[in-house]
């Protein structure tokens, strides 16, 4: 079988060192003594248990045409004949559930907005709120009807949410991810051209487990003063984030592998995640596999970046280094994502709120336009996402017309007009 062409990955680069999110800042049990501890969680536990039989299938992210043609015979999560149903052909309305978030998520939306408007592609954007704005206004952090509109259309635009540390509500970003089971976190890490950083040429892929490891929030405190988090590994979930790598590497030409791991300290639950790394890597001969420990990766990583390809990671060490590999590139303030499942996906900016600079007319809205490139090929509008991502690249590549955080002097909306410019 021929290879399926390379797909076009978004670029990224950027600033505002504010974190995606500090893990589930709000992850509190009830207080129990230490013989009662692990029986506040157990039905969460027995639940964990109960997967269903590992399937070979996976999300399939980032199609380009000729791979949606050429694919067809690739299982996924959902029916085949359901996902090609889907991206058969661009749709006449789009409808995407829309979360500005706050600080600066409401402007560098507003200019993304602005830009996807101008491809010609329709939208029927469900706009909503989310966190300590949504909670003043509705009671809640997370309204019903966000809920129910993502589920009904299945894809959703965020920007950034402030999540409060060491104490206040979850995030919102762990809880969207738990409650759609968006198992895959997606991030490339790929130079932007003009702009100049110790390591030209990166190109590396992460993929980052979403929904289990540390972030399952079974957090409690055991006697005053001790505090016990549990980690959770499960076949299922390390299985089906293997099978998500090792189907985009083939069918994105990636040659290599690298589950990263901590099993010589941690070597069950670890243990776990490489052996169900290692029974899937078989089933691809064509994608080299390896292993490497979380420690030894932080270290080469930033030695020598380019001896990498694709990376497999837990959840935890994959908020860690993806952010870290960020740097590469520029930063956090220009990276995509994208959170994908079996029937929701959310794309979003990785970077913070950075509500020392909300509503200044400064925030760069270039990690927020390229998730929305992402989203653009999910929904199977491949010449919008081209000619989006090419107008990007062409004001960086010129580098008259860019924010202060990347070494230029203009505006949120004087960047999103020059983007508009290049487009035509």
């Amino acid at each position: 079988m021929p290879a399926a062409p390379k797909a076009t990955r978004a670029s990224k680069i950027g600033i505002h060192p504010e974190g995606d999110y500090v893990g589930d800042n709000d992850m509190n049990g009830t207080s129990s003594n230490g013989n009662g501890a692990r029986s506040h969680h157990e039905d969460k536990f027995r639940a964990l248990a109960r997967t269903a039989p590992v399937e070979r299938s996976v999300a399939l992210p980032l199609q380009t045409e000729e791979t949606v043609e050429s694919e067809a015979h690739l299982t996924t999560l959902a029916p085949v004949s359901e996902y090609l149903e889907k991206l058969d052909g661009p749709q006449t309305i789009h409808k995407v559930t829309l979360i500005p978030g706050d600080g600066i998520g409401p402007e560098v939306m507003q200019a993304v907005l602005r830009i996807l408007d101008a491809t010609g592609v329709k939208f029927d954007f469900e706009r909503f709120t989310a966190g300590a704005d949504a909670f003043e206004l509705y009671g809640e952090y997370i309204p019903s009807d966000l809920y129910e509109s993502i589920e009904r259309n299945r894809v959703a635009l965020k920007g950034p949410v402030t999540t409060p540390i060491g104490g206040g509500f979850k995030s919102i970003n762990v809880t969207l991810r738990k409650k759609f089971d968006l198992f895959a976190n997606f991030r490339p890490i790929k130079n932007l051209p003009g702009i100049e950083t110790k390591w030209p040429g990166v190109d590396l892929v992460i993929v980052r487990e979403n929904t289990e490891g540390e972030y399952l929030g079974l957090e409690h405190e055991v006697v005053p003063g001790v505090v016990e988090a549990i980690k959770v590994i499960t076949e299922k979930g390390s299985t089906r984030i293997a099978n998500f790598a090792f189907d985009y590497a083939r069918r994105h030409g990636r040659k290599k592998i690298c589950a990263i791991h901590k099993a010589n300290i941690m070597k069950l639950s670890d243990g776990l995640f490489l052996r169900c790394a290692r029974k899937v890597a078989e089933g691809y001969p064509d994608v080299a596999y390896s292993e490497q420990l979380i420690d030894n990766t932080c270290m080469q990583l930033v030695m020598n970046p380019y001896q990498y390809d694709t990376l497999l990671l837990e959840n935890l060490y994959g908020d860690i280094v993806s952010d870290l590999c960020s740097a590469f590139v520029g930063g956090l303030g220009l990276v995509p994502g994208a959170n994908l499942g079996a029937d929701c996906a959310i794309f979003e900016a990785v970077h913070g709120s950075a509500p020392d600079i909300a509503g200044k007319d400064m925030a760069n809205p270039t990690a927020l336009l390229q998730s929305a490139v992402l989203m653009l090929r999910h929904l199977g509008e491949f010449t919008a996402a081209d000619k989006v991502q090419k107008a990007l690249e062409t004001v960086y590549g010129v580098g008259k017309m860019l924010t202060r955080d990347v070494g230029g002097t203009c505006g949120t909306g004087q960047f999103a007009d020059a983007v508009l410019a290049a487009m035509g």
